[in-house]
């Protein structure tokens, strides 16, 4: 059996650094409410455990000894936290009137799912920590791969779960206050373009 206490807190601390699934989920679960965020959680998890399959099976191992893989995925990425941030920042833009409207589950969950996949990092930083928590003398590395992924899936769902209560509470505060919302938006656009340009200047 892999170590699995020890990988389960090394995957807590990657899980509590922000990123931006957690720029994602936060403004979905404030801009339309819990089932969004939600929404937003289970499109971030289903991207992590394409990552683990992806890492598990060797696929993802072309990032790491492919620039130009590597750079293409990067960019992908990079274009779609901006395709998000402008989205987010022209709905900010809108003069008084009715809100846009909501984007339905299935489409967060998509797009909850891309932000995820996008992200060369994550596929990198799988490459680099699974393979340190697998023993190969207790038996076939597939299955022990698999089960540190579901771990840190676990765990990164927890967290990000976690967001889903304090986005409640900051949603209440702006509808109670309407004309902060589009100071929110504002916010979220820019930290998901701040995100997009972190991104864009990752090195293998």
């Amino acid at each position: 059996m892999p170590d699995v206490a020890t990988f389960a807190l090394a995957s807590l601390i990657i899980a509590l650094t922000p990123g931006p699934s957690w720029i994602y989920v936060l403004s979905r679960g404030v801009l339309q409410g819990r089932l969004a965020a939600v929404a937003a959680v289970i499109g971030n998890s289903l991207g992590i455990a394409g990552h683990t399959v992806a890492v598990a099976f060797g696929v993802s191992l072309i990032l790491r000894t492919s620039e130009t893989a590597f750079v293409a995925l990067k960019m992908a990425g990079v274009l779609y936290l901006i395709y998000l941030a402008l989205r987010t920042l022209r709905h900010g833009l809108r003069a008084e009137g009715p809100p846009p409207r909501p984007a339905a589950p299935l489409r967060i969950v998509v797009e909850g799912i891309l932000v995820s996949l996008t992200n060369p990092k994550v596929a990198l930083l799988f490459i680099a920590l699974l393979p340190q928590f697998v023993r190969p003398a207790d038996g076939p590395v597939l299955p022990q791969m698999l089960l540190l992924g579901a771990v840190h899936m676990a765990i990164a769902t927890l967290v990000t779960l976690g967001l889903v209560a304090g986005a409640g509470r900051l949603r209440a505060a702006l509808l109670k206050r309407g004309r902060f919302e589009r100071g929110f938006r504002w916010s979220a656009g820019a930290a998901l373009m701040a995100m997009a340009g972190k991104l864009a200047l990752a090195q293998r």
